[in-house]
């Protein structure tokens, strides 16, 4: 999926057909993963990038805290997320 010129491996998750949660990772080539390339410092830098994607994108946050940033809506919210144990970093979009 591409976003304002940003390109997305997309992941869409569904509950009785109705879509439910949408997982969005960077597919940029220099943020490739794997076990040759997994290191910390690629993770934070990806985790800024979608931080600062977002804040370009939506503004400033309702929440932000060293895992990531989030945005409240009526209709759900939009985070990202850090996970350096798991080597995952990722923006979610969830619908209540």
């Amino acid at each position: 999926m591409e976003l304002n010129k940003e390109k997305f491996w997309t992941t869409i998750f569904c509950d009785n057909k109705i879509i439910s949660k949408v997982e969005l990772s960077n597919a940029e080539e220099k943020y490739k993963m794997n076990y040759q390339t997994m290191n910390d410092n690629i993770l934070k830098e990806l985790r800024k990038h979608n931080n600062d994607f977002l804040k370009n994108e939506l503004g400033i946050p309702s929440n932000e805290s060293i895992t990531g940033i989030e945005y409240d809506y009526a209709w759900g919210k939009i985070f990202s997320y850090y996970d350096n144990k798991s080597s995952e970093t990722g923006i979610v979009i969830v619908y209540i």
